[in-house]
């Protein structure tokens, strides 16, 4: 049985306290980069957030961040 893979596009540009690069000479997290959904979360003020990686080429991990639900368009 093969696990369903969610992605959805950022619709805002994710401040650099809430990601980390992953690959070298990859820009930052921006307004309609398409993401894949990891984990959800509530953070420490009880916000609903949810860990997203970005994929490069070859399936190699561009940056992970931890984004507000709201942050997040519909799932793609």
């Amino acid at each position: 049985m093969s696990k369903e893979i969610s992605r959805a596009k950022l619709l805002n540009s994710i401040p650099s306290s809430r990601y980390e690069i992953l690959l070298k000479n990859t820009e930052a997290p921006k307004q309609g980069d398409i993401v894949t959904l990891d984990q959800a979360f509530t953070n420490s003020q009880g916000q609903a957030m949810v860990l997203v990686y970005c994929m490069g080429e070859n399936e190699t991990y561009r940056y992970e961040a931890q984004v507000y639900e709201s942050e997040l368009g519909p799932n793609l």
